[in-house]
């Protein structure tokens, strides 16, 4: 297996996810796909800090368009690393328990995708994190089979929606990456894992999600890794309420 962590101006994120990959699997490969920002310097300190690979942008991308291109860019590690399975996770999906890993290493050779499902209304930290909810799945955890969906198609399938949308929705990677996993050579081959869509009550968490989780629960984990950081430095906030309206970028430009 391999990982990859797609990441965007939150260097302490980054430090924190590869370090909890780490504490977890050992010394499993992982890149860290950086959308270009003010501060990737420090973000690829981060990832050499660790000896995890790194690429950025050459300039900014979007809020979408930088995701997908570390699904892309994950893909093509994976296979450079000779991984059968490669799992991408968001900047601030940080697994936190080995049995978070536990559906990747079941995959069969018939399965060919694993994401989470639907969010529980009841497991949502913040109000203004419920929209997350309205998604039959989630993109800030998905396990791929290496060489099954080629990252061409992801890049393509994309590029189209964008270009022939209606509206920004089309763009949405969540939308997209549902629209891939309809299509009649992949449904069968894609498992929905409840580990990865909720807590079970009275167990231990297995990972820390934005939308599910608070900034202490992150500080946290950030003293169990050895990490001496700020609350100010993890930020839980949405990405329009961090950048502003103006600044936020959504709509694609390369991918």
């Amino acid at each position: 297996m391999a990982i990859v962590i797609g990441s965007y101006r939150m260097p302490a994120f980054v430090d924190l996810n590869i370090r909890s990959c780490r504490d977890l699997l050992g010394d499993v490969d992982i890149l860290v796909s950086d959308d270009y920002s003010g501060v990737s310097d420090v973000v690829q300190d981060a990832a050499f800090l660790h000896n995890a690979s790194y690429i950025v942008s050459s300039r900014r991308m979007s809020h979408f368009s930088g995701d997908v291109q570390a699904f892309i860019n994950g893909l093509v590690f994976g296979a450079e690393a000779g991984a059968d399975v490669v799992l991408k996770l968001s900047q601030r999906m940080v697994p936190i328990d080995r049995k978070f890993f536990d559906p990747i290493f079941a995959m069969t050779d018939d399965q060919w995708v694993a994401t989470p499902g639907r969010l529980p209304m009841k497991q949502i930290a913040r109000p203004n994190a419920r929209f997350y909810t309205k998604f039959g799945l989630l993109t800030d955890a998905v396990a791929m089979r290496v060489g099954r969906i080629k990252p061409e198609r992801i890049a393509d399938l994309y590029r189209n929606r964008f270009e022939n949308g209606k509206d920004h929705m089309a763009s949405m990677v969540e939308l997209t990456w549902g629209a891939l996993l309809a299509e009649p050579d992949i449904k069968d081959h894609h498992i929905e894992v409840k580990q990865w869509t909720e807590h079970e009550p009275m167990e231990p968490k297995l990972y820390l999600r934005k939308s599910q989780s608070t900034q202490h629960d992150y500080l946290v984990r950030a003293g169990q890794v050895g990490m001496s950081i700020q609350a100010r430095d993890l930020d839980v906030r949405e990405w329009i309420a961090i950048e502003g309206r103006e600044e936020y970028r959504m709509r694609p430009t390369i991918v």
